[in-house]
């Protein structure tokens, strides 16, 4: 036989599905491509979740950095609102109390 018509003859066996072994092999195969597929899918699912640990660590970082500025910021309000230094600076920068004369009272 030729290798023309050995050609021929594996290529009717393996369209024929007649080939020895080759149900097997491709069963075979397909579970193995099926297994390789899910295994590639856990690692891409459990690279994602660390990726979100890491992304929610940070978030949780800045959360807590956020809260912390806010209350400094509140105890800067209150120590700038206060109605004595407020009064004080006023002095100091040459404001002095209005007398009655000085008042302007407009009506609507």
């Amino acid at each position: 036989m030729t290798t023309t018509a050995l050609t021929r003859v594996l290529r009717a066996e393996i369209l024929t599905g007649t080939v020895p072994g080759l149900k097997a092999w491709l069963v075979r195969a397909g579970c193995f491509g099926l297994c390789l597929t899910a295994a590639l899918f856990l690692v891409a699912v459990r690279l994602q979740a660390i990726r979100l640990r890491y992304e929610i660590n940070e978030l949780v970082r800045e959360k807590q950095a956020a809260a912390a500025r806010l209350s400094n910021l509140e105890v800067e309000r209150s120590a700038l609102g206060a109605s004595n230094r407020i009064e004080r600076e006023a002095r100091r920068l040459g404001f002095v109390v209005p007398g009655r004369d000085a008042v302007v009272v407009l009506s609507d």
